[in-house]
């Protein structure tokens, strides 16, 4: 008898904490996070499990009855106790608006002092020891104590610092639509967002997979970069000599992850005189740190310095660190499954459900094409030669129609076991290094959360062989070809039939984009035509 007394005595030790613990729950989130989505649905299931446990080992477990009849009383006192905080909740400040801040405070002592099933235990006559009663004293009086000290202070507020609805009418229907409001935000969270959920699932496996991958898929889906409306004379193309010149165009702007800075140039030129006259003023700016897309109309300001006739007007905006990303996946097959196929008339791309559009080159949107290409897919490899060869192309193609000013920076980044041995399509002269290898942790911070110095090789080419590049990026394409050689061919399969390799690279340049117009200067006695 004694053990079964310890146990019974231990189970409802259980239930009084558990109890205070879903109240403290439930107070907390009306006092100071009501927002939470699932608050509602939550804690309902909540109470109903407290119910189930009151009849289980609870207070209600030595009691008198069936257990319909126990489990019924129970769910009728976890009602009670669910619904006296929202009660309270709904007609306290509407109480406040009349009788004053004080009311708030009782108000708020009156809910947390209010845990229904606690006071059961308390009231009932239901045999407990010294420590489950004193949990139950000490949680009345510690929230007393706390609500005195701290909460008391900052709810005792006049009618006019206190925000309320007056307009509603003290009712039980005031009451429900707080437990709807609550279930609709659910509902509104859970499945209108279920898309984003399932979205956001997806995103978390592909960057599980490959993190700079996932970047690059998620940024070539937007429109990067930055991008100026054609300019336009303000109001009219015809301006009277001595009065100034206004010209208009918008800037637009999205970037990847990072600041870039644009600086916007406004200059005439008077074609009688030759002279360049520049902007006297440039509102609302004419230096941008932009971190996330804009939109922004930009008026240039010339005083009267120009002569009669037509004349030429020109705005530059000029795009520091502009970044591109690319990648490329490329499909590595054991050498003899692969002839293996080959014989039985079999496509290596259709059996393993390879897409031949999942190995192009996949680039952020931007001014520049980044396009790479790592062997020909299905790549072959043979485990049983030590030495495996193959080139790594990437092609530099300009899309706008600006140019790139300076290119600061071109890093590649290849696989494990493979390394960068040479360049093949840029000559340096004698004892020039074309490029180094480097670490992951010497790449900006948002680019070093997308490289693996474990499973990756980076490389960055020598401002000698950038420097060393075609000139002519705006009217042809530029390729770096890179030899990619490894002697530990066995650790690319790693014992498989076949992998998956990724190719990266990424370059980051300045950028120049410019739109002109042309306006008319007459003398001031001309009439406007």
């Amino acid at each position: 008898m004694a053990a079964g007394k310890k146990n019974s005595d231990l189970g409802l030790r259980f239930f009084i904490l558990f109890a205070l613990i879903i109240h403290v729950y439930d107070v907390w989130r009306r006092m100071w996070d009501y927002n939470f989505p699932f608050f509602e649905p939550l804690l309902f299931l909540f109470y109903l499990f407290l119910a189930l446990t009151a009849v289980t080992f609870g207070p209600l477990k030595d009691e008198k009855g069936t257990f319909q009849y126990k489990f019924g009383k129970a769910i009728i006192i976890s009602l009670i106790a669910y619904f006296i905080p929202i009660i309270i909740n709904s007609v306290m400040f509407r109480l406040d608006t009349f009788l004053g801040g004080i009311v708030t405070f009782l108000a708020w002592l009156a809910m947390v002092a209010t845990p229904v099933w606690i006071w059961y235990v308390i009231v009932s006559k239901v045999e407990t020891s010294w420590v489950a009663q004193f949990l139950c004293f000490a949680y009345i009086i510690g929230w007393t104590g706390i609500l005195l000290f701290l909460v008391a202070p900052t709810k005792y507020l006049t009618p006019e610092q206190v925000q309320v609805s007056a307009i509603h009418k003290l009712s039980v229907r005031n009451v429900w639509d707080q437990v709807e409001y609550g279930f609709e935000k659910f509902y509104d969270y859970f499945a209108i967002n279920i898309n984003q959920i399932y979205q956001l699932a997806t995103r978390r496996i592909q960057t599980a997979i490959d993190p700079y991958a996932a970047r690059t898929d998620e940024q070539s889906k937007r429109r990067l970069g930055v991008f100026l409306s054609q300019l336009k004379p303000e109001p009219e193309k015809t301006f009277l000599k001595d009065y100034e010149i206004n010209v208009l165009s918008e800037l637009k702007a999205d970037v990847i992850d990072t600041e870039i800075n644009v600086n916007i140039i406004c200059e005439g030129k008077d074609r009688k005189t030759g002279k360049i006259i520049p902007a006297s003023e440039i509102f609302p700016y004419s230096e941008y740190s932009i971190e996330q897309p804009i939109k922004e109309k930009i008026t240039c300001t010339f005083a009267p310095e120009f002569s009669t006739g037509i004349h030429e007007i020109n705005m530059k905006a000029k795009i520091q660190d502009f970044k591109t990303l690319s990648y490329i996946r490329t499909f590595m097959m054991n050498k003899e499954a692969l002839r293996a196929l080959q014989k039985q008339g079999k496509d290596a791309l259709q059996t393993y459900k390879v897409a031949p559009s999942e190995l192009i080159a996949t680039y952020t949107k931007g001014p520049l094409r980044l396009a790479l290409k790592a062997g020909e897919s299905p790549v072959a490899v043979d485990p049983s030669i030590k030495d495996f060869k193959m080139n790594f192309d990437m092609s530099l193609e300009n899309l706008w129609e600006g140019s790139i000013n300076k290119i600061s920076r071109i890093s590649l980044i290849v696989p494990k076991p493979f390394e960068i041995t040479g360049l093949t399509s840029i000559s340096l002269p004698p004892g020039k290094i074309s490029f180094e290898k480097k670490s992951c942790i010497s790449l900006p911070a948002e680019e070093s959360q997308l490289c693996d110095d474990g499973k990756e090789n980076l490389y960055e080419l020598t401002q000698e062989t950038i420097e060393a590049l075609p000139k002519n990026i705006k009217l042809e394409p530029v390729i770096i070809r890179a030899k990619i050689a490894t002697d530990k061919s066995k650790e690319i399969l790693q014992e498989q039939p076949f992998t998956n390799k990724y190719f990266k690279a990424t370059v980051v340049y300045d950028y120049e984009i410019s739109k002109t117009t042309q306006i008319t200067v007459k003398e001031a006695s001309t009439e406007k035509e």
